[in-house]
């Protein structure tokens, strides 16, 4: 765990450094201009992009060095407009309706797994979304990924249609533990024993939550559920996908496994459970948590439109209210 703090101290200081960056790349910010002035400073000619991409390595290399631009080849990619997204709207596939189809990502919820998927079938969707389209609350940072991590504030026209995905809260956070272990990290970390899962588990919470590891990988889901048209559930991911696929007029067929790739640092015998938590650790969890959990207990099989059939979002914020007028003990 002792890499922990000297990350963070790079992560600090490589955001700063991007934030420093000249006005080319201010959609990296939340709440900078919108769709028309992004198009108009968007690079789209492909020497612009390779000569963008040259120049912002060189930076890189001298303000944070040569495995800097190694690590952040995909963010070097994004911000210059490779020649993949060299335009801020591309079009995706057609679906029923004219729909544009958009994915709010709640963080260590699957959400790389469908940004890829996503692309592989012509959508960009989460960090390979620069449309924004949907817009997000700057609110809590995480090292410049806001753009896409962030709490969604609201959706710019209605023929934008929104789905999410939620988990057991309990896992999400021992998946988070395995993310902050191995982030940025080329060497092999050793697979914790279940006493050091629940001391990292218990460091992060006895922090309030602006200053805990990545703020954002901690922030509840029910907070993003609200503007999420389509509400999925990660341990039924392939089911609930196809289902929205066919909604929409298309095929959503998603395979393999679903998780980190993160076996190789951890080693492919590290298992990392809920099992593994004590009760100290669940109680602590499940005072931040627990209308997470509610959440999840109120979804069924059929995922389409269920935010308002299920009249999530008046059902959450009444679980809210009754925490804040009743302190959890």
């Amino acid at each position: 765990g002792n890499h922990i703090p000297a990350m963070a101290k790079t992560a600090v200081a490589y955001l700063l450094f991007l934030l420093s960056l000249p006005g080319s790349f201010s959609w990296w910010n939340v709440g900078s201009s919108r769709q028309n002035s992004l198009a108009t400073n968007r690079i789209s000619n492909k020497a612009q992009v390779q000569s963008c991409e040259a120049n912002l390595r060189e930076r890189i290399n001298r303000r944070l060095g040569l495995q800097a631009v190694t690590f952040h080849a995909d963010i070097v990619e994004n911000m210059c407009g490779s020649s993949r997204s060299a335009t801020v709207v591309i079009p995706g596939p057609q679906l029923n309706d004219n729909v544009t189809l958009k994915f709010i990502h709640i963080p260590k919820v699957a959400g790389s797994t469908i940004e890829d998927f996503g692309m592989e079938q012509g959508y960009r969707w989460g960090r390979f979304d620069q449309s924004e389209l949907i817009e997000h609350l700057e609110q809590p940072k995480c090292w410049g990924t806001q753009y896409y991590h962030g709490i969604p504030s609201g959706v710019k026209d209605p023929s934008v249609h929104t789905f999410c995905v939620v988990r057991d809260p309990y896992a999400r956070m021992v998946s988070e533990i395995r993310f902050e272990l191995t982030f940025r990290v080329m060497h092999k970390v050793q697979c914790p024993s279940a006493e050091r899962l629940n001391e990292l588990i218990m460091e992060q919470m006895n922090q309030n939550l602006q200053a805990r590891t990545f703020p954002c990988h901690w922030i509840p889901q029910y907070k993003y559920v609200s503007h999420c048209d389509h509400v999925l559930r990660m341990d039924k991911l392939a089911d609930d996908l196809r289902t929205l696929g066919k909604h929409y007029g298309t095929v959503f067929e998603l395979s393999g496994e679903h998780s980190m790739d993160d076996r190789a640092k951890l080693g492919v015998d590290c298992e990392l459970t809920t099992s593994m938590l004590t009760p100290e650790t669940k109680a602590a969890l499940e005072k931040e948590y627990h209308i997470d959990a509610a959440l999840v207990k109120m979804l069924d099989d059929n995922v389409i439109g269920n935010k308002d059939r299920l009249a999530l979002p008046n059902k959450l914020a009444a679980l809210e209210a009754f925490d804040k007028a009743q302190p959890w003990e």
